[in-house]
């Protein structure tokens, strides 16, 4: 007889790339199931995409460490089908399923099928999901489009002649995707043809992740949330950011965060997407302190937290710290209208990062929290606690338990 385990299914040439954005998760399921499995796939692609062109993470042995997990959590990196199929011999996989839509995971998805492995889906961020990107280039704004949007579109269609599986459930935090009730949502849930089957609502991660953190929060230093410029999505639409703009962009950025330095009588330090390139950055910002993998930490110490758009702003939220979102004239429009979004639903301040700054903006700050300190209570009900009390790691834990594991 098969015995029942829990999978956490991806796929990445980079391990740590590809764990460390959901460690949380990852430690607090190995500490709730006697064994866990994480499954790389990559090697069982039938071609590559642009995904595959990553670059590699550095890493020091103390990161290493703190991301380290128990020995019940077991690495399974499958370099065939055969070995892939020797593995799922004995074994019945609920897997937390991490795979991407893209053609090149199609057949993934099929060895899903085909080894009856239940599909589960955790996203639970809590952030603003904007997706909006610019199409500068015919050929490649096409290529991008049928690889994500048409491929995605294939999977459901295939889901529903048993070819690849569908979502059992999917965890989310986003109220309104949950409550969605829409006239086309009712008759694919009325006739079975949803690639969902089920969506729970569980409080975010930042909320599970800053709950045990709030009262250590303090004011010592402002913090810069970077992006990457030059991520695999933009750079498959446009290629890389043409060299100048791209030069142009973080002088005008290290002339404003220098200014806040001086305004504010303090540091700045700049934390880093988990996936950024820490060499590339350390060059370009020479003057400031770089941190990567600890950003949480530096946002519970910050007076001011400044953004362009990230995920990590939802603890700044949280933590009711005050908030500047910015924009840069050098980058894609599609980064002006994510900031637009979050200076719209929590009504903060907003900068151009070329513009001339005077002690009087940084003044308002200050009033401006204070008066929208509402848009905060209500974006944290609709995004990152829209549930009860319990916790929502708790919860994925329990429905899992209920539903896939009764002893």
């Amino acid at each position: 007889m098969k015995k029942t385990y829990l999978a956490w299914i991806f796929t990445g040439t980079d391990f740590y790339k590809s764990i460390i954005p959901s460690y949380f998760l990852i430690k607090k399921l190995s500490e709730n199931f006697k064994k866990i499995y994480l499954i790389n796939l990559e090697n069982l692609k039938p071609f590559k995409d642009f995904h595959s062109n990553e670059t590699k993470l550095e890493i020091t042995e103390k990161d290493k460490r703190n991301y380290s997990f128990n020995k019940n959590v077991e690495y399974f990196y499958p370099k065939n089908k055969s070995e892939f199929r020797n593995f799922m011999a004995t074994k019945e996989i609920i897997a937390i399923s991490n795979l991407g839509k893209y053609f090149s995971d199609i057949y993934l998805h099929i060895l899903l099928a085909k080894y009856k492995i239940k599909q589960i889906q955790v996203s639970f961020v809590g952030n603003l999901q904007h997706s909006q990107l610019e199409f500068k280039k015919v050929f490649r704004g096409l290529k991008y489009f049928l690889n994500k949007n048409f491929s995605y579109k294939l999977i459901t269609i295939l889901s529903n002649f048993g070819i690849v599986p569908k979502i059992d459930i999917r965890f989310t935090s986003n109220n309104a995707l949950v409550n969605k009730k829409n006239l086309l949502r009712k008759i694919l849930d009325y006739f079975k043809f949803a690639y969902v089957k089920e969506y729970i609502l569980v409080n975010s991660k930042s909320y599970d992740m800053t709950l045990e953190e709030i009262g250590r929060s303090s004011e010592e230093n402002i913090t810069f949330l970077d992006f990457i410029i030059n991520n695999v999505e933009n750079k498959a639409l446009r290629g890389n950011l043409p060299i100048q703009d791209y030069k142009n962009h973080y002088i005008e950025l290290i002339k404003f965060l220098k200014k806040i330095e001086n305004m504010f009588k303090k540091k700045v330090k700049i934390c880093l997407h988990p996936r950024d390139d820490l060499f590339e950055k350390k060059e370009i910002f020479k003057d400031f302190e770089i941190i990567q993998h600890k950003t949480r930490e530096n946002i519970l110490k910050s007076a001011l937290v400044i953004f362009f758009e990230s995920s990590a702003i939802i603890d700044a939220v949280i933590l009711k710290k005050k908030i500047i979102t910015i924009y840069s004239n050098f980058l894609d429009k599609s980064i002006k209208e994510g900031s637009d979004r979050y200076k719209n639903e929590l009504g903060i301040l907003q900068f151009n990062i070329s513009d001339n700054l005077s002690i009087d903006d940084i003044k308002s700050i200050d009033t401006i929290l204070n008066n929208n300190l509402d848009n905060y209570k209500s974006y944290i009900k609709r995004n990152v606690k829209p549930d009860t009390d319990e916790p929502g790691y708790l919860k994925v834990i329990r429905v899992l338990k209920e539903r896939y594991f009764i002893s």
